[in-house]
């Protein structure tokens, strides 16, 4: 972990992932485990919401998914969850403002130490 100070005089930690997602296009995000769900800096760039708006679901990340892609999206995330596995999606979201922009996106389901997923 890297320690930077912020204004103030206190100290923050940053994690791998904090500092990779400085550094590389695109976004990071790690969601499902409720308290640590988390979008970076990016997604508002990309979708035109903040990661906060996002994580309270206004909107739902899959609303912003094209229209034509959205069912094949939603089951092979669906299909993913069930069986506890990874996924590689391509797709076409839109931002807020209506722009297109064509998603690569590679995550993984699995179990969290509490027993949920």
């Amino acid at each position: 972990m890297k320690k930077t100070a912020e204004p103030g005089g206190s100290d923050r930690r940053h994690s791998r992932e904090e500092l990779a997602a400085d550094f590389l296009p695109g976004v990071l995000y790690r969601l499902g485990s409720g308290e640590n769900d988390t979008y970076s800096s990016g997604i508002e760039a990309l979708t035109g919401y903040s990661g906060e708006r996002l994580l309270a679901g206004e909107p739902a990340l899959i609303d912003l998914v094209h229209p034509e892609d959205r069912p094949r999206v939603a089951d092979e995330l669906e299909r993913a969850a069930l069986e506890c596995r990874g996924y590689h999606l391509r797709f076409r979201l839109l931002s807020r403002s209506g722009q297109v922009h064509h998603i690569s996106d590679r995550g993984r389901y699995g179990e969290l130490a509490s027993g949920a997923f």
